[in-house]
């Protein structure tokens, strides 16, 4: 089994999270994720490769901030074993938009949308890591006062 790192930004504004939609390309499952990735060759650091997908996924720059979950999950479709990072973020700008997705690379035929979901949305949303249902707006309102390890979940979808 192959092993591979992931890192994803956490962005809350006027009570909405930054979520992904993506759509298996074979199966037309759907499930929203915050905007990330793998971390490539090229990427300096788990952060650089926060930003960079947040600005593939998103149209948005962001500032990456502190670590505040981490969990593993399996997916055996790719036989890969992932360690994935969840980071918040210190500030985003730009304009939202999914407009630079070219479906060139096979990572990119995941991605649909990229907007704000308010918390009530969630309820019927399949959404990953599942603790962005609940217990983080927890979190979020006593400023994340640790890391947080989720666990491992198996042949979670991938995020692409």
């Amino acid at each position: 089994m192959k092993q591979g790192v992931r890192a994803a930004l956490i962005a809350v504004n006027n009570g909405k999270i930054l979520l992904v939609r993506h759509v298996h390309p074979d199966t037309a499952e759907e499930w929203w994720v915050p905007p990330g990735g793998a971390l490539e060759d090229a990427d300096a650091t788990v952060q650089a490769c926060v930003a960079r997908e947040v600005r593939e996924e998103t149209g948005l720059h962001a500032v990456v901030g502190r670590l505040i979950y981490f969990r593993e999950f399996r997916d055996s479709e790719r036989n890969t074993r992932w360690v994935e990072l969840y980071f918040l973020a210190d500030a985003l700008s730009g304009e939202l938009t999914a407009e630079r997705l070219s479906d060139t690379r096979p990572e990119e035929r995941y991605v649909r949308e990229a907007r704000w979901v308010a918390r009530a949305e969630l309820e019927g949303l399949l959404v990953f890591p599942q603790i962005l249902r609940d217990h983080f707006w927890q979190d979020h309102e006593s400023g994340f006062p640790a890391v947080r390890y989720l666990g491992v979940s198996a042949d979670a979808p991938r995020s692409a």
